[in-house]
């Protein structure tokens, strides 16, 4: 997709990944600049760009610019990340139901198991601390919450 898609007056270059974790590899991406309670995106903007990243979407001000970057200064990081997601994933969430377990004790077991159950009538995902599974594709969770690339991908 182009940059373009995402944003106005912004240059026409083709965007092939997003990331909020300096430390994967991803050429040609979006590195958006998410302030957590432990860490802050804008700290490791010379990782995500030593990795890959072409464009910074941030919202403090910045010491440093790198010519060969575009920099995109939004009010809230996490707000466009997720739009900018829905759009580079083409809305999956507009193609499938999506149900949520809350409480204190047995989430993940519960999910699970109405994932099984949804899995004998339609194709049914499940993510949680136990694991991250679809289509017989079963993945070890990196996080107790998926970060939102890995929600939308």
């Amino acid at each position: 997709m182009k940059l373009t898609d995402f944003f106005e007056n912004v240059p026409d270059i083709e965007i092939k990944s997003l990331m909020d974790d300096s430390r994967k590899k991803r050429p040609d991406s979006i590195f958006f600049c998410v302030k957590g309670l432990v860490n802050d995106g804008h700290e490791h903007i010379d990782e995500a760009i030593a990795n890959g990243a072409i464009v910074i979407v941030h919202s403090e001000p910045l010491e440093k610019i790198n010519p060969d970057v575009t920099y995109i200064k939004v009010k809230n990081v996490v707000h466009v990340f997720n739009q900018v997601a829905d759009s580079f994933y083409d809305y999956p969430s507009h193609h499938m139901t999506m149900y949520g377990v809350t409480g204190t004790n047995g989430k993940s077991s519960v999910a699970w198991i109405i994932r099984n159950i949804l899995n004998q009538i339609e194709p049914s995902a499940y993510v949680g601390t136990i694991s991250i599974e679809y289509n017989n594709v079963k993945l070890p969770p990196l996080v107790a919450s998926p970060n939102i690339d890995e929600v939308h991908g």
